[in-house]
């Protein structure tokens, strides 16, 4: 995924709530949530090139999901697969077996990413960069937050700024909930990031990068997901397999529940 909106115990009755879009290239094989293991119970899209998942989801609420960063330079394939990592740390279901999971890990076998995980309860972002020795983690604190191909929050990317600012008025009306997420989230405005002119992108580019549903010549927007989880686990997990801004999402929260 490559924008992740986050409201952390601030909805009241929905102590955790994610709508997400994942940009990708369009030749890239994927399908959409499927069961990815029985025990435990683990729901996500699947990545058919590389097996992994960009984000997987159980029951009772935790879950997992990663954005890649804004390259500088073609990513190299002979690395290992993010996505497993993500299927790895669903599966941990717990802070402690994720972290532990997480610092074993070599950031240099890894393409740099970002990998947000917890439920209800607790919430963290953890930072792998092949210059790194080492996983950096964050935890999320309560409050509106906006994970992009960056580091959380991050001033860089104006469309962080214009998305919490949206969504802290949506706060003070949060009916039709789901109907406002969606709409954020289609949005194909842009801006320029401080620093434009010495980046590798042509600025129109950069302009729809920074737009929350992103649609360029073989690479954009290919899926949504929605994710409430309540204080007792999931209650709403919905999918959109394309772009928000033309596509109705699907109820999938009875593939979770085994229905």
């Amino acid at each position: 995924m490559c924008t992740v909106v986050v409201l952390f115990r601030v909805v009241p009755g929905l102590p955790l709530v994610v709508a997400a879009n994942r940009d990708e290239s369009f030749d890239r094989e994927t399908c959409g949530p499927c069961l990815l293991s029985e025990a435990p119970r683990l729901v996500g899209g699947r990545d058919l090139e590389r097996g992994g998942t960009w984000m997987a989801v159980r029951p009772d609420g935790w879950f997992s999901g990663l954005t890649n960063l804004r390259p500088t330079s073609r990513p190299l394939p002979a690395r290992r697969s993010r996505g497993e990592v993500v299927s790895g740390l669903a599966a941990a279901g717990s802070e402690d077996e994720a972290r532990a999971l997480l610092a074993a890990l070599n950031p240099g076998d890894f393409n740099g990413f970002n990998v947000l995980f917890g439920d209800a309860r607790s919430l963290t972002v953890a930072y792998l960069r092949p210059e790194e020795p080492s996983v950096r983690f964050e935890v999320v604190d309560s409050g509106v937050h906006v994970l992009p191909t960056a580091e959380l929050d991050a001033p860089s990317y104006p469309k962080v700024a214009r998305l919490r600012e949206a969504l802290s008025v949506v706060l003070l009306e949060p009916d039709g909930l789901a109907a406002v997420l969606s709409r954020l989230i289609s949005d194909h405005a842009g801006d320029l990031p401080p620093g434009a002119s010495a980046s590798t992108f042509p600025p129109e580019v950069l302009r729809t990068l920074d737009a929350p549903c992103v649609h360029l010549p073989g690479y954009g927007t290919r899926s949504s997901t929605l994710l409430f989880v309540g204080e007792a686990g999931v209650v709403y997990y919905g999918f959109a397999e394309g772009p928000p801004c033309v596509t109705t999402f699907e109820d999938y929260t009875a593939l979770l529940r085994g229905g």
